[in-house]
């Protein structure tokens, strides 16, 4: 797999660090838009089991062998966004928030509530100890939602500003005003970098119980 190139300032807080925690990225459409990337930092010692079933979606290596279906965030949507909270995703099996499906195709326990929920954090959307691929992004401080849900990564700095972008196309309701595809998503560094799938390249074309009441 060729190394998708990243900025020095990302490689220097992951790897240069000796953290090597794994960055992955969602590439997002709202409507007819441009992308925009969000990079996110795994927090991977911490939180290993979390952090590898959301890595593996961001790759393609999630495998339903019942199915032989690829599990992949690449062609779901954010079906949910509430300004002034969050924006949510990876219902990869219905696409409005009553599915998903871990990599494994097995829900897994809350692995621990080691992190806080700020603006930026990437954390599990779910019902407790019933995770498998929906998560959300705060948009702001939500303490309220310390102990019960798993924080396991943070947008990477430089991507907070694409937040904004999201937020403004949310709604009371959380519908979005404009559809929102997660066109691509893949990893760019850290711990297993060398497991990604070669199909997780950028530039590829876009394939075609209700967790949202826990949030």
């Amino acid at each position: 797999m060729t190394q998708v190139p990243v900025s020095q300032s990302i490689y220097e807080f992951t790897m240069g660090s000796g953290r090597g925690n794994p960055v992955v990225y969602l590439d997002i459409a709202i409507g007819n838009d441009p992308l925009r990337r969000l990079r996110f930092e795994l927090f991977y010692p911490q939180l290993p089991i979390t952090v590898e079933n959301f890595r593996q979606l961001c790759t393609g290596e999630g495998k339903d062998k019942a199915r032989k279906k690829m599990l992949w965030y690449k062609g779901s949507n954010i079906h949910r966004v509430v300004p002034g909270f969050m924006m949510q995703g990876g219902d990869i099996t219905h696409g409005n928030g009553i599915g998903g499906s871990s990599a494994s195709s097995r829900m897994f326990d809350d692995e621990g509530f080691m992190f806080k929920h700020m603006r930026g954090t990437l954390s599990m959307a779910h019902q407790a100890n019933t995770n498998k691929s929906q998560f959300f992004v705060c948009f702001r401080d939500c303490g309220w939602l310390n102990g019960k849900h798993v924080a396991f990564g943070q947008v990477i700095a430089e991507d907070l500003v694409y937040l904004k972008h999201f937020e403004d196309v949310g709604s009371s309701t959380g519908l979005p005003l404009k559809p929102i595809a997660i066109v691509h998503a893949g990893q760019l560094c850290g711990i297993n970098f060398a497991d990604a799938t070669d199909m997780a390249q950028p530039g590829d074309e876009n394939d075609g119980s209700n967790e949202d009441a826990a949030l």
